[in-house]
């Protein structure tokens, strides 16, 4: 690692630190949401997987329940989120400034730098979804399956935190069809493994939503429009576009 990017992530750390500790932000309505499951856990829960409540019942029970201490997880995962990047920027372009430029347009997104203090969902997913990608160009270029065995646990944890983490499959999976170089890897077991392992490590949730009426996916199907008019207005579709633009800023989103 280069010396600028260490300092830049001592920095970063350092900063989101002293701002969780500040007291200058109340909890967020989804972050006491949250706070409350991880007083009560189970293998899942009404509208998300369990992850991000067992990461604040960690830190709550190792220093309390102060802001602080619920936000801590959010600190951590973000830092390795920065290291994930840079790292994998490293491999992708063999350079050590196109690591620090990932992370530098990383932290100048004001959604990346909210989720860099605020314990929601997104932190945990975030950081597995960085992993799983390292993990998979790890499993490309070294022709290991214990990279894909790595891939399907970090897959798993992903799905845990926030069902979104599904969305990297079929994106792999396309990645490898297209791929000439790597098409050869849908004839091995290296990925389905790490499917197989993913799915193995979502079964808690499966099996928390058999025994509670299927709510999670019932409510799930129902933020996507499920059994309603699902036709997205232009106006409503180029709204949405705009508003991700502004969350990660228009030079990022470019």
């Amino acid at each position: 690692m280069s010396l600028l990017f260490l300092l830049f992530l001592c920095f970063i750390t350092a900063f989101h630190l002293w701002f969780i500790s500040s007291g200058r932000l109340n909890l967020a309505p989804d972050e006491a949401h949250y706070w409350i499951w991880s007083k009560r856990l189970d293998w899942s829960y009404y509208s998300k997987g369990p992850v991000v409540a067992y990461l604040i019942a960690l830190s709550t029970r190792m220093g309390g329940d102060t802001e602080f201490f619920v936000r801590l997880p959010a600190v951590l995962l973000a830092s390795g989120t920065v290291i994930l990047t840079f790292l994998l920027a490293v491999r992708l372009c063999r350079s050590s400034w196109a690591g620090l430029e990932a992370v530098l347009l990383l932290a100048a997104m004001p959604l990346a730098e909210a989720g860099s203090m605020l314990m929601t969902i997104d932190a945990p997913l975030v950081f597995f979804w960085s992993l799983t990608l390292l993990l998979i160009y790890r499993a490309l270029t070294t022709d290991g399956s214990g990279w894909w065995l790595l891939a399907g646990i970090s897959l798993g944890l992903g799905l845990l935190s926030k069902y979104t983490m599904a969305v990297i499959v079929p994106q792999t999976f396309l990645y490898l069809t297209l791929s000439r170089t790597h098409r050869f890897w849908l004839q091995r077991p290296g990925p389905y493994l790490a499917l197989g392992v993913g799915l193995l490590l979502f079964t808690p949730v499966i099996y928390w939503n058999v025994t509670h009426g299927m709510v999670s996916f019932r409510h799930l199907l129902e933020q996507l429009g499920g059994g309603k008019d699902t036709v997205i207005p232009l106006k409503s579709l180029g709204e949405f576009v705009a508003s991700q633009a502004g969350v990660v800023t228009p030079v990022c989103s470019l």
